[in-house]
Formats: C-alpha cells, sequence, structure tokens
C-alpha cells in the first residue's frame, strides 16, 4: 500500500510500521542483540526519512524496506 500511494502514502501506515520496527529495536537493546538493534535502527531511519517526506516511497526504496524486514525477521526467529 505505501509502495503504490507514492508520495501520498498513509502517515498513520508509515507511523505503524515505524511504531512495530521501534518496538523491535527497543526489545532487541534490552536484550543486548546488537545485529538486531543495528538492522532495526537502519529500518528506523529510513522509515523515519519517509515519514517526513524526505524520501520517496518508491519501488527501490519499498524493496529494500522488505528485504531488511524479512532479515529482521529471521533473525528473530532464529
Amino acid at each position: 500500500a505505501i509502495e503504490q500511494a507514492g508520495d501520498d502514502a498513509d502517515g498513520e501506515l508509515l507511523n505503524d510500521v515505524f511504531r512495530r520496527v521501534h518496538t523491535v529495536k527497543g526489545i532487541a537493546g534490552f536484550l543486548n542483540l546488537e545485529k538486531i538493534l543495528e538492522l532495526a535502527h537502519a529500518l528506523e531511519n529510513l522509515l523515519s526519512l519517509m515519514r517526513e517526506r524526505k524520501l520517496s516511497p518508491a519501488a527501490e526504496t519499498i524493496e529494500v524496506l522488505l528485504q531488511g524486514c524479512d532479515l529482521l525477521q529471521r533473525m528473530v526467529v532464529d
């Protein structure tokens, strides 16, 4: 939905994704899981730029975001 909307992406949807990544980052920090913390922080930065409308959610950007989220999920599950 974010990619399809482009620059008109729903702010609440971006906020929701940001909050979820932020939660993972906080838990990783609490548990001292440095690699997960670093990846979550990078994803959070990317999402922040999109929320601030400094970065367009173009296909390439969303692809990076999705790959990062997939990796984050694998890291958390394994």
